[in-house]
């Protein structure tokens, strides 16, 4: 098993939850490294989908527990407080908003 620090997963099905303990023979904090040992077969890991999105489509790498979920991440966009919000800023934020609605790693 490969793991990213972690020694267990809480993933959740519909209202179902799950603690899954995680032993493990090799341990890195690069999502990078975790990647390339788990194309290589050496384990698995709890990645998010756009990480691995073209290992998926080019058959690199398999999903398993498919239906199972872990512990949505959020990204948060902070700005200053000012009137007017600056174009480049505006148009940013609405690019990062798109991006949410609509992965490209989901196509």
């Amino acid at each position: 098993m490969l793991v990213c620090r972690k020694t267990s997963w809480h993933l959740r099905l519909g209202a179902t939850t799950s603690e899954i303990s995680v032993p493990s023979d090799l341990m890195t904090d690069s999502g990078d490294t975790l990647r390339v040992w788990c194309v290589a077969g050496l384990g698995i890991s709890l990645r998010e989908k756009r990480d691995v999105a073209g290992d998926l489509r080019a058959g690199r790498l398999i999903q398993i527990l498919k239906n199972w979920e872990k512990k949505v991440s959020y990204i948060s966009f902070v700005r200053p407080k000012r009137h007017p919000v600056p174009k480049r800023i505006k148009v940013f934020g609405d690019f990062l908003a798109q991006q949410r609605r609509n992965p490209p790693w989901e196509s």
